[in-house]
This record gives C-alpha cells, structure tokens and sequence, in this order.
C-alpha cells in the first residue's frame, strides 16, 4: 500500500466521522427538544418523572400517633 492509498483511506474515515457526528448532533438536539417539552414549570406533576415520589418522601420512620411523654 503506498502512502496516497493510506492517506486517502484516513480522510474517507475522517469523512465517515464527520457526518456520523453531525448526525448525533442532530438527534440530540431533538431528544433536548423533548426533554424541555416535559421539564419546565407549566409540566403537571402527573407527566413528571424521575425524582422521589410524595409516597416516598412521607414515608417517615413509620411511627404513628402523638409523641409520647406528651
């Protein structure tokens, strides 16, 4: 293989890398499209995801009733 060959061959993959990058690019800016649609403060809660739940945080140590000694 001479050197033209091998030159040639880095700058097709270089290429190849190169629109492949563009590409994800593209999609992650339609997925970040996506996620905004569902995170910002006109959301409800009910389309939510992620994060604890209110089950989750009232949860406590379990004990019920008034303290004692009270």
């Amino acid at each position: 293989m001479d050197k033209n060959t091998s030159i040639k061959q880095r700058q097709d993959a270089i290429d190849q890398l190169k629109r492949e990058n563009e590409s994800l690019k593209g999609h992650i800016k339609e997925l970040e499209a996506k996620l905004a649609m569902h995170d910002n403060a006109h959301t409800p809660p009910s389309l939510k995801r992620g994060g604890k739940r209110k089950k989750d945080q009232d949860a406590g140590d379990g004990k019920v009733g008034a303290e004692e000694g009270a």
